[in-house]
């Protein structure tokens, strides 16, 4: 979306050289955002090698598609999830549910954050600081996507 202001008297004007509508098929929706194959890798590899890496989240949720993929994702890596709390992205009754167990976030050696705003407020409630603190690395993806899946 667009916000354009203009004067009302603007606005009422006729175009002077008239207007060709080109329709909406010449705008189509461009696809979701998604990691690069290399950057899924990255994080595929990370999450492999760390001792006690954690998954953060907050909007993942907001797809059908990617609530039931970080399931998927965090069932076949068996890492755990902290749920940020924007939408409900990950069943509060799954065992690998992290969200209010402040040792586990505190604890994790490597941090992956998939559709998350703010990656070191949501992950400061365990004490560990994704911005430079205790020397974890943040990742970022946009999307759990079937890049991530493959990877």
């Amino acid at each position: 979306p667009v916000y354009i202001c203009l004067d009302a008297g603007l606005q009422e004007d006729e175009l002077v050289g008239g207007f060709d509508w080109e329709g909406m098929a010449a705008h189509p929706v461009p696809s979701a955002p998604a990691p690069t194959a290399e950057d899924a890798q990255a994080m595929a590899a990370m999450l492999r090698e760390a001792q006690r890496p954690l998954i953060v989240t907050d909007f993942a949720g907001a797809d059908p598609d990617g609530f039931e993929l970080l399931i998927e994702l965090a069932e076949a890596a068996w890492v755990p999830v902290l749920d940020g709390g924007a939408r409900l992205n990950f069943p509060t009754s799954h065992p690998l549910n992290v969200t209010y167990d402040a040792e586990a976030i505190r604890d994790a050696d490597a941090v992956v954050g998939i559709d998350v705003d703010d990656l070191d407020g949501v992950s400061g409630r365990g004490g560990i600081s994704c911005g430079g603190g205790r020397g974890l690395r943040p990742e970022f993806g946009d999307e759990i996507g079937e890049r991530l899946r493959s990877a």
